[in-house]
């Protein structure tokens, strides 16, 4: 289990082997109430249809803020991590691929410019075009300065990438470099609640 770098080898694992990986919290992570819920729900407890909430964050900044950027049902095996890890992988026998699947993708401190190159990059190789769903979680630091305007901010971005697709993408999950970080099995059947803002896992992540 891991997140960030960790993406790297949580693909390439279920990748070659199939086996269900673990996005979430690593050994240095300080774990809150909600990532010790999450942990003792999806990684703990052999049950069907678990949810995973939203937890709601007490920044205020706009990369915090959660929306859809296109509403719509979700639903399919759950794959994806941090953006840039996604984007190295691409054309080599580890990359992603999205079709047909709900797809979560998230990331630090890169700008716009550099997370429209990156999801360009995804839908020219790894058929994030042809995911069932999008789910983002919280870009933290990656818009531009207040008051910059040589470039589009990071939500008008993800708008620009994103918005044509005719798939769902939900923006601000609580994934991501975040204090509060759910854990999300990749490969596990899921779909997204659309009135609550929840995740639904409909099969265990665990045996």
């Amino acid at each position: 289990m891991g997140y960030s770098d960790i993406t790297a080898l949580l693909q390439a694992i279920h990748e070659k082997t199939g086996l269900v990986t673990f996005h979430g919290p690593v050994g240095s992570t300080e774990l809150t109430d909600y990532i010790i819920s999450n942990f003792q729900s999806v990684l703990m407890t052999i049950k069907k249809n678990t949810r995973i909430s939203n937890q709601k964050s007490d920044n205020t900044t706009d990369e915090f803020n959660s929306e859809f950027i296109v509403p719509g049902h979700m639903k399919g095996q759950l794959a994806g991590g941090n953006l840039t890890l996604l984007a190295s992988l691409a054309g080599t026998e580890f990359q992603l691929d999205a079709s047909g699947k709900l797809v979560f993708i998230e990331d630090v401190g890169e700008k716009p410019y550099r997370i429209d190159r990156m999801l360009t990059q995804l839908l020219q190789v790894s058929n994030l075009n042809k995911a069932n769903g999008i789910l983002l979680g919280r870009f933290k630091d990656c818009d531009v300065e207040p008051g910059d305007n040589t470039s589009l901010r990071l939500k008008e971005t993800l708008i620009d990438r994103l918005g044509y697709l005719d798939i769902p993408v939900y923006y601000g999950f609580s994934f991501g470099h975040v204090d509060e970080m759910c854990i999300l099995p990749v490969g596990v059947e899921a779909g997204f609640d659309l009135k609550k803002e929840e995740l639904i896992l409909f099969e265990s992540a665990v045996v």
